[in-house]
């Protein structure tokens, strides 16, 4: 568990990791929920999503998930979607002409921008070397590594430097409030899902993991 607000209903971020060949009821998402698969193929009677897939089930929806032989990891938020937030499904492990390239030689991919509230959802990968800065917002920030590992400059609480499935989280903060990443690595790819622009309606605290 990652965080948690609240008790046995709870908004929640987590990492699941499911038993080969687990099968679950049917059940509603009262709040929606939002995952990305990290390992294995998650199934459920909606559809087949391997790793790098990113997934929107909309407050209301229902699915039944059926693992595979190979079991399966993913990240998950619960209950923070908007009653106007839409399914959505992405494809985030193959790039293709919707990957944006930043100026510094990083590559990002928009994964959903809340029609609701300000919320977007993204992935980026950085290459050796290559630094990426984002501005402060009113929304905060939301950091997971999915591959490889960054340095991170922000405040205080949050600099340094993160590696595989590390999760960071800044506060609301102002456009002065720079949060500069970096993949240090000579070699590998870092990549990160990112948030940002969502916690300022239930938020007001750091907290780095």
């Amino acid at each position: 568990m990652l965080d948690r607000d609240g008790d046995e209903v709870a908004r929640a971020t987590t990492l699941v990791r499911y038993a080969p060949n687990s099968t679950f009821p049917p059940h509603t998402h009262a709040a929606g929920e939002e995952f990305l698969v990290l390992q294995g193929t998650f199934r459920d009677d909606v559809g087949v999503y391997p790793a790098g897939t990113y997934v929107r089930n909309a407050i209301g929806s229902v699915h039944a998930p059926s693992i595979g032989p190979d079991g399966c990891l993913i990240l998950v938020k619960l209950r923070w979607m908007a009653p106007e937030d839409t399914h959505a499904v992405v494809d985030t492990l193959h790039e293709t002409p919707e990957w944006t390239t930043t100026d510094g030689g990083g590559r990002y991919l928009r994964l959903y921008a809340s029609p609701a509230t300000s919320e977007k959802a993204w992935m980026l990968h950085l290459p050796p070397g290559v630094t990426y800065q984002f501005k402060g917002n009113s929304g905060g920030h939301e950091f997971f590594i999915v591959d490889g590992s960054v340095e991170m400059t922000a405040d205080a609480a949050t600099s340094g430097e993160y590696g595989h499935y590390d999760w960071i989280r800044l506060p609301p903060q102002t456009a002065e409030n720079v949060v500069v990443v970096r993949n240090p690595s000579p070699t590998a790819m870092a990549r990160l899902f990112v948030k940002t622009d969502h916690l300022a309606r239930f938020l007001d605290s750091s907290t780095p993991a």
